[in-house]
């Protein structure tokens, strides 16, 4: 999970659930803490397309992630088109920084969607079993 903050809001929010089933938890734990027009994006491991949700106030933008692809992070930068160049010389605040003002200016507008509907679009979701040395 990526974050940034004010002294008393989440300016930013990037993250990863397994279900979209488990917004309304992450929204009671943290959505009165999300400032209202801090981004917020999700990687979500059920759902087949990307979409924005909105829930108590706060509009999540929720982005398939299939499972083992890659870091929500990576996910990230890929989407918005952000190379390791975009960083060169930047400290880990700054990049989170540079990442949320791409999000700001570059993310798509996925379509729309209350959460009851969101959440009839779920897929079922198949993990791979995952075998190696012991």
């Amino acid at each position: 999970m990526a974050l940034l903050a004010t002294a008393d809001k989440l300016t930013f929010v990037s993250g990863f659930m397994e279900k979209i089933e488990s917004l309304p938890l992450f929204a009671d734990k943290y959505g009165k803490d999300i400032a209202a027009d801090a981004p917020a994006v999700l990687f979500v491991e059920n759902i087949a397309k990307p979409m924005r949700v909105e829930y108590q106030g706060v509009e999540y933008t929720m982005i398939p992630l299939l499972e083992g692809e890659n870091t929500v992070w990576n996910e990230l930068l890929e989407l918005l088109g952000l190379e390791k160049g975009d960083f060169k010389g930047q400290s880990a605040e700054d990049k989170v920084i540079t990442v949320c003002d791409a999000v700001k200016k570059d993310l798509k507008a996925y379509p729309a969607f209350d959460y009851a509907a969101a959440v009839s679009q779920a897929v079922a979701v198949k993990k791979e079993a995952r075998v190696g040395a012991v």
